[in-house]
């Protein structure tokens, strides 16, 4: 469990973001960054997991790109192999920033795992943000009466500068300027909602228990 907590748009306060991020310091008490990008900052509060050294600190940057995921990527290997990216530690987050150059706003599809990832364009001031598909991990966002882009890991984060707090809708993403971005769905149900699911059951449990040993712990 990390938190993430971003702040997008004009003038942003660097003091006002590190102070409401603080509110969840207890999502990750082994680290604190913030990190500047083009029209606000990122920050980051860090529970060593994967990788314990400098080498897993959050944000990661690659080349004009910041990104910061909170969740865990379970096909990392398998993506740093197929798209020859080349990691510094053992972070399965790590390679998040540069597979995004490769794949854009296709990331979230080749990804297995829970995630919620921030990503912010140096040179264009473009941001994504995007949530895994069933919400696992917590997302909320919102914009404070001057039209600045905030988003958080914890609600609380975001009460006391924003106008407006809502949930990051699961299976969606943000893409474009802070101000001006499209809000996308990038995940579409393959499975059969209520009253029709007792039709699968039996391909539902199947399916259950395949993704419950792929987990499993060798």
């Amino acid at each position: 469990m990390c938190g993430i907590f971003g702040c997008l748009g004009k003038n942003c306060d660097r003091l006002l973001s590190i102070e409401n991020a603080h509110k969840q310091l207890h999502r990750g008490p082994d680290d604190f960054f913030c990190e500047s990008v083009t029209g606000g900052y990122f920050c980051f509060t860090r529970l060593n997991i994967m990788d314990r050294t400098e080498t897993g600190r959050q944000p990661f940057v690659y080349k004009d790109f910041v990104g910061m995921t909170n969740g865990e990527i379970y096909n990392h290997k398998a993506l740093e192999k197929e798209y020859d990216i080349k990691t510094i530690g053992s972070s399965d987050c790590e390679l998040i920033p540069e597979l995004f150059t490769k794949v854009g706003v296709d990331l979230p599809k080749v990804l297995d795992g829970m995630f919620a990832i921030a990503i912010a364009d140096n040179k264009t001031g473009n941001v994504f943000i995007v949530r895994d598909h069933i919400g696992i991990i917590p997302l909320y966002w919102g914009t404070d009466t001057d039209g600045r882009l905030y988003f958080s890991s914890e609600m609380k984060c975001l009460t006391a500068i924003c106008s407006t707090v809502d949930i990051f809708p699961p299976r969606m993403y943000y893409y474009g300027p802070p101000e001006m971005g499209e809000l996308k769905q990038w995940y579409h149900m393959d499975w059969v909602p209520q009253p029709y699911s007792w039709i699968l059951k039996r391909r539902s449990t199947k399916g259950c228990t395949r993704e419950c040993t792929k987990r499993l712990l060798r």
